[in-house]
């Protein structure tokens, strides 16, 4: 299918995993944005565990997605999970770990 403009609303649980074939799709989590681009996965994380999406998901310009399953992109699916937690962990600060780590509390010369 070929659509521009609002893919899915906010609120909205997807219940179709869409592949982007061409065309850009911006999301946004955390009030941060995220641009998709072809061969990603539309709202996967929201589709996988059932949750509503924090707002709209839009194609940018003229985007053409298939509708897929997870039998068919297993694969795929497992290595942008993985990906995505990389990034995630990356981009995360964990403020307790963070302050205890400046302090080396392992080491007997404190």
């Amino acid at each position: 299918m070929r659509i521009e403009g609002v893919i899915f609303k906010k609120g909205e649980i997807p219940k179709t995993l869409l592949k982007i074939v061409s065309g850009t799709v911006r999301e946004t989590r955390n009030n941060t944005y995220h641009d998709l681009t072809k061969g990603e996965y539309v709202a996967l994380l929201e589709y996988l565990l059932g949750l509503p999406l924090e707002d709209d998901i839009i194609a940018l310009e003229e985007t053409e997605l298939v509708e897929t399953d997870i039998e068919s992109d297993y694969e795929n699916i497992i290595r942008n999970i993985v990906a995505l937690r990389k990034i995630i962990y990356q981009t995360s600060v964990d403020f307790e770990n963070l302050v205890l780590d400046d302090f080396n509390f392992e080491t007997e010369n404190i």
